[in-house]
């Protein structure tokens, strides 16, 4: 695609990695490569699933790789850098609009980044966030 819908690589080779192309069809923006829902300046964005939610639909992310892999995580998530697994999960787990998850199905692999911070030992956390583990 061009205009709106294209990105700007940031690399010598001129080729979009995943997270700049989620982005675009996520949020509608350009940006660099491994930036996720954040503008070329890093300014965090809205993604469709943020807009599905505030009008009242139900959102999810069901994946056969990891969760926090940078398509699926651009359109939950804000971050930097790609690779940072553990904060994706958090965002994903804790974002909340209107006072509800973000997210209402979450589904695929990843497991070991919500392990490293708790997710799966603390129940409490499920009932403040509105999480129930399948």
């Amino acid at each position: 695609f061009k205009g709106r819908y294209s990105t700007t690589p940031t690399n010598l080779d001129g080729i979009v990695d995943s997270a700049a192309g989620a982005t675009v069809f996520a949020c509608g923006v350009q940006t660099h490569n491994s930036f996720l829902c954040l503008d070329g300046y890093g300014n965090p964005k809205g993604s469709i699933l943020a807009a599905a939610k505030r009008q009242g639909k139900g959102t999810g992310i069901v994946v056969t790789k990891s969760v926090t892999d940078a398509t699926p995580a651009a359109f939950s998530a804000h971050s930097l850098y790609r690779s940072w697994h553990e904060m994706i999960s958090k965002q994903q787990t804790m974002r909340q609009i209107n006072g509800e998850p973000m997210l209402d199905i979450l589904f695929g692999g990843g497991r070991r980044y919500f392990e490293r911070w708790g997710f799966f030992r603390n129940e409490t956390m499920w009932d403040e966030y509105g999480w129930n583990k399948v």
